[in-house]
């Protein structure tokens, strides 16, 4: 049997230092019986091979990164820390509330840290703009403040003047800041201005730049500065673009944007225990690193200031993190899936792996392409039963403008020793195809995909053992196709599991901190004539096909979602318990949208748990 997902480790936040040509970075592993996460700091010189640990760390730091004296810093909570390569650890600095983000100017060892102040709890919270909440922060009160501190000792400056500024990145030469900041007519969750903050005179400048920024990098002497960027809203396959900034101008320049692929993408396995995010860094003064999903792979791209640019890595592995060197080395973080994350080395086109974290190894999925209504093909991935077959689950992604990547999931192998056929696929809305493949489902939600779905049914239909049992699976977006699919196909759908859902459009218009803008552009409507937007955001939820659902299903739903609210996942185990369909609710307090990656140890391992004790009952 297939152990937890839970036994593994996830590395995160490698770094590098080019004076001891030092990698370092985060080993994370859960605590099952203490309900905590555990971090372990390695270094590791990637020539001879020789590795340290440094500290243990209850929690999960952020920030990792070198500065002066070739130390390392980070932050945990509202304190931030300096680790000496003795071992040594110093609190620098505590601040009155958690810390957000921070950046060092090794130069002079001047540092600029994000604190987020919270509110009084005798505070009555009043809101006056969008939004007004955000899954995994909650309701949107407090204050984002910007606090200036030198290593030598000094106590924190409060930076007044730049109140309601978030995520600032120094200059490595001059005191000057890049930042973000919110403004009065925001609607959009991502909706920022991206500003310049010259330190001694206090003056901001705002950049034209695109409405959402994901990413900002500074080049290594200060001329340029990176910006990974979108100008659609949270959610949308609007994809993102590689902008360049000069110091000095209040512009940028578009520098990059994949013609099939799409920078950055979430990090959804159900091992890991931190999200990559958009990769974006400097190489040297005229490269950038930037990580690109395309065809169900996240692969590393080098990127020139002429707009040149140059794929580094297999398209058979993940790479969620990585980084480059002035004399051309390339360090990541990579899986695939067979493996779990190890730190590599990569030479154009081999990979030498560093580390020696996960001994396990996996078997492989079957890859396959297969032809759906419209000329185009559906990338599909399939797990054979490895005991005697007892039916296939089809796993359905989130976002949707999402993608299976080359990562293992261990849920899927737990599956397949039960004597199941997993099969999961990027049917259109995927990301990585091309524009108008991910493009494609606005305005079909369910529609659309439900062929895909149909064709890769009937593919294997024709070609392996008939399936007469079928199970589905999915979460948020996912777990509006599991609830759209088990009432399209009540005679097929032996037994689901639909994990936060969107299953009533009408409702997630206007409950979900995304919904007045994802909701309206997914759906394609405006509000400009209601009863029309009522109609078809009707004919586009689950919950009017809901009534015709006759397997048995199991809900998991975090109180504390805010992306697809309790409302979603409470309407349907209402509908489904009043026409007697065998129905179980599972509410995880305190758990965001993203608990199967970033909940706590013991309700990512009941949900785990649940999830093959409903399949094994159900699907005999």
């Amino acid at each position: 049997m297939v152990s937890s997902p839970l036994d593994r480790s996830s590395l995160t936040s490698l770094c590098y230092s080019p004076g001891q040509h030092l990698l370092a970075y985060w080993e994370i592993r859960a605590d099952l019986a203490a309900n905590q996460y555990v971090s372990t700091l390695h270094t590791l010189n990637p020539d001879t091979g020789d590795s340290s640990v440094l500290t243990h760390v209850k929690g999960k730091p952020l920030g990792l990164t070198f500065g002066p004296g070739d130390a390392l810093f980070y932050h945990l909570g509202s304190s931030l820390y300096r680790v000496h390569l003795n071992g040594h650890v110093d609190e620098i600095a505590q601040f009155p509330g958690s810390i957000r983000s921070f950046t060092i100017q090794e130069s002079t060892g001047l540092v600029i840290v994000a604190v987020h102040l919270e509110p009084d709890p005798q505070d009555i919270w009043v809101f006056r703009t969008l939004p007004f909440k955000r899954d995994g922060q909650g309701f949107l009160v407090g204050q984002d403040t910007l606090w200036q501190l030198s290593l030598s000792g000094d106590s924190p400056i409060y930076l007044e003047a730049f109140c309601g500024y978030t995520h600032p990145l120094l200059s490595p030469v001059a005191p000057t800041v890049l930042a973000l900041r919110r403004t009065q007519d925001v609607q959009d969750l991502l909706d920022t201005t991206l500003v310049k903050i010259h330190l001694k005179t206090q003056e901001t400048i705002p950049i034209t730049a695109p409405r959402a920024i994901m990413a900002m990098s500074w080049a290594p002497h200060g001329e340029h500065f990176a910006v990974i960027g979108k100008d659609g809203t949270i959610g949308t396959p609007i994809a993102p673009v590689l902008y360049v900034g000069k110091d000095g101008e209040n512009s940028l320049t578009p520098l990059y944007q994949p013609e099939t692929g799409w920078l950055g993408a979430s990090d959804g396995a159900d091992w890991r225990v931190s999200l990559a995010s958009a990769q974006l860094k400097w190489v040297n003064s005229t490269q950038i690193l930037v990580s690109e999903t395309i065809h169900g792979a996240k692969r590393l791209v080098t990127v020139s200031l002429r707009g040149e640019h140059a794929v580094l890595t297999l398209p058979t592995r993940d790479f969620v993190e990585g980084l480059g060197t002035d004399t051309q080395e390339y360090y990541a973080i990579s899986h695939d899936f067979t493996h779990f994350d190890e730190v590599v080395s990569i030479t154009p086109p081999t990979m030498t792996t560093l580390t020696h974290h996960h001994e396990e190894r996996l078997c492989p999925p079957e890859e396959y392409w297969i032809d759906t209504p419209g000329q185009d093909r559906v990338h599909t991935f399939v797990l054979e039963a490895k005991h005697r077959y007892r039916g296939s689950i089809l796993a359905i992604h989130g976002g949707p403008y999402n993608a299976f990547t080359h990562q293992p999931t261990i849920l899927y192998h737990a599956l397949a020793h039960l004597g199941f056929r997993v099969i999961w696929a990027n049917p259109h809305g995927s990301i990585g195809y091309g524009p108008e493949f991910a493009s494609s489902l606005q305005g079909h939600w369910g529609e659309r995909d439900e062929k895909d779905w149909q064709a890769i049914v009937d593919f294997f239909m024709d070609s392996h053992t008939s399936l007469d049992q079928i199970g589905v699976i999915g979460t948020s977006y996912g777990g509006y196709m599991a609830t759209w699919l088990a009432g399209r196909w009540p005679s097929r759908i032996k037994a689901a599991v639909i994990q936060a859902p969107v299953v009533n459009q009408l409702d997630m218009l206007w409950a979900s901190d995304i919904g007045y803008t994802f909701t309206l552009e997914g759906c394609q409507i405006t509000w400009d004539n209601p009863d029309e937007a009522n109609l078809k955001l009707w004919q586009n939820s689950p919950l009017r096909y809901a009534h015709h659902i006759t397997c048995p299903v199991l809900i998991l739903q975090g109180l504390d979602d805010q992306r697809c609210p309790v409302s979603q996942s409470s309407a349907l185990y209402t509908l489904l318990k009043t026409r007697n369909v065998p129905t179980e609710y599972v509410i995880y307090p305190g758990e965001s949208h993203l608990m199967t990656t970033q909940g706590r140890p013991k309700m990512r391992q009941d949900r785990f748990e649940r999830i093959l004790h409903w399949f094994d009952q159900w699907m005999e």
